[in-house]
């Protein structure tokens, strides 16, 4: 793809939250009764990481996702991007958000809706060239002028990270593909991720197993009834460990949870 705005380390992550909370009424809206989806969530995203989010249904991954990207109204905490507040609800165009399921006219093909992420920005005089790249870096050019309605679900959630990459974002955040898919993200989708955050981007990854994204993950976060409850960091030591399958695996330590 183009050669992307780079953004070097900094004091302040890309990406902070501090108390992050949230609440869903349960049965009628009249009714007192309320779900608590997220409980004083505190997470830093910094540039060049790539950041899993693990837990299992209902931990309250999609809905941090959401609260973080601005498509849901938080209860209490404060979000800041490059240390200015986002307000509650508000969308950053420096922020990408891909849904576990995405939703597009059935009749545009994979290559209008990849375009359309990168002519919303308006990053490059010609986004055609921004979205062929695009398909490249997520072997997508067989599809790309397949019909949405005509393609499977898993391809579909390449095509939403296809066009969230084309928009040229700071930080994307990716929800966990469908449940049928849920086990494991296709390598080629990992490895367009990893280098988003290798060029200076902040990625956070939800999948409902860790091992989706061990792989490539800096850090793990575990996420359980709406509470952080531990984080995983990648070693610096390079001793390989061998894994059940007899295979060199990553190894993960325990890191203080905020």
């Amino acid at each position: 793809m183009p050669a992307r705005t780079e953004w070097r380390p900094g004091p302040l992550p890309l990406l902070s939250a501090r108390g992050l909370s949230k609440s869903f009424a349960r049965g009628l809206v009249s009714s007192p009764a309320r779900t608590r989806a997220l409980e004083s969530v505190d997470i830093d995203l910094s540039s060049g990481e790539l950041v899993g989010l693990a837990g299992g249904h209902g931990a309250g991954k999609t809905t941090l996702l959401q609260c973080l990207s601005g498509l849901l109204r938080k209860d209490a905490g404060r979000i800041e991007l490059s240390g200015n507040s986002l307000s509650s609800g508000t969308s950053s165009p420096a922020i990408a958000y891909v849904p576990a399921t995405p939703v597009y006219y059935p009749f545009l093909t994979v290559r209008d809706v990849i375009e359309s992420g990168a002519a919303r920005r308006g990053i490059h005089p010609r986004p055609a060239v921004v979205t062929e790249a695009a398909m490249r870096l997520l072997d997508l050019q067989q599809f790309a002028d397949c019909r949405i309605m005509g393609i499977s679900r898993d391809v579909l959630h390449r095509v939403a990270i296809g066009e969230a990459l084309a928009s040229n974002p700071e930080v994307i955040l990716v929800d966990s593909p469908p449940v049928e898919h849920a086990r494991s993200f296709a390598p080629v989708v990992l490895c367009a991720l990893q280098n988003w955050a290798n060029a200076g981007a902040a990625v956070l990854v939800a999948a409902r197993e860790a091992s989706a994204i061990a792989n490539v993950a800096t850090r793990i976060i575990l996420l359980d009834s709406g509470r952080m409850s531990r984080t995983f960091a990648l070693e610096s030591f390079g001793e390989p460990i061998i894994g059940a399958s007899g295979s060199p695996n990553r190894r993960f330590v325990a890191e203080r949870v905020h």
